[in-house]
């Protein structure tokens, strides 16, 4: 019989903060039932762990719309099952393709997925597509001197750099637009950020990806990890505040083909089985 977990991933100190992410053990089906299973349940993201006597277990990611070769929110889900079962501080899990998923419990306190650079689609993105998909009036918004491109750690995004808190705050995105650009072009969605006025490595971030059944995203690891490769430095992000979801993902840049990417996860909870 196959068990439900949820955990809350990127949490902070405030409350209800964090994404939440569904870890499923011991289920039966094909990958068609896992979608539907995923799509019932209705979490961001449902992360499907096989055998968990092997030792490197493999992690299937379905969104409620479509399977994803990487979830890293699902992935530090799937870690804290994972750890709560041993004292280990570091494992190893596979992906459906075969991928190796080198999990970390940091000192700090954080659980880190290692992530590298992934080839991504060579793009030329103009500017008026992307004041559609935004809702934006012109581009008087958009920033010259951050990375506006896409980048990938796993899953393509298109990274568009603001110029404020607030602009970012009062977008009003054409999801139906972002949905139809984003399967046209074979990205997973685009992540729309702006920096600290008083830091070079804080940033705020809102992620939508409507394809994927969710419009916005709390936190999405996969964006964050694309970001600091497009920067190729340590960068901590807060999103999620606009849904009233508060996150903080941590990146640790050391080179293209070794980032850290990780936040703090909250105590996994059996699920009611009543809820399917």
């Amino acid at each position: 019989m196959h068990e439900i977990f949820l955990a809350n991933c990127f949490v902070t100190a405030q409350d209800n903060s964090g994404n939440p992410a569904a870890v499923v053990i011991n289920f039966t089906g094909d990958d068609s039932d896992r979608l539907a299973f995923a799509k019932k349940l209705g979490e961001p993201v449902t992360v499907f762990i096989s055998d968990l006597s092997a030792k490197e277990p493999e992690l299937k990611f379905f969104y409620p719309n479509f399977q994803t070769t990487l979830c890293i929110h699902g992935t530090l889900a799937a870690a804290k099952f994972l750890f709560s079962k041993t004292n280990k501080n570091a494992l190893t899990c596979l992906t459906h393709e075969g991928e190796k998923l080198n999990l970390i419990k940091s000192e700090q306190g954080y659980l880190q997925l290692k992530v590298s650079q992934k080839k991504f689609a060579e793009l030329n993105v103009k500017k008026e597509t992307v004041c559609k998909m935004l809702n934006l009036s012109n581009s008087n918004s958009l920033l010259n001197d951050l990375p506006f491109c896409i980048s990938s750690v796993g899953s393509q995004k298109l990274l568009i750099p603001l110029d404020s808190l607030k602009s970012l705050s009062e977008l009003k995105p054409n999801y139906e637009y972002i949905k139809t650009w984003s399967e046209e072009n074979k990205i997973n969605g685009i992540y729309v950020y702006t920096k600290e006025p008083s830091s070079t490595s804080n940033f705020y971030a809102r992620g939508f990806n409507p394809k994927s059944g969710q419009n916005e995203d709390a936190a999405t690891g996969v964006a964050a990890g694309a970001l600091s490769l497009a920067l190729k430095r340590n960068i901590k992000i807060e999103q999620g505040n606009f849904m009233g979801k508060p996150c903080v993902i941590v990146v640790e840049y050391i080179s293209a083909d070794n980032l850290l990417v990780g936040g703090k996860v909250s105590e996994i909870q059996r699920c009611d089985q009543e809820r399917i």
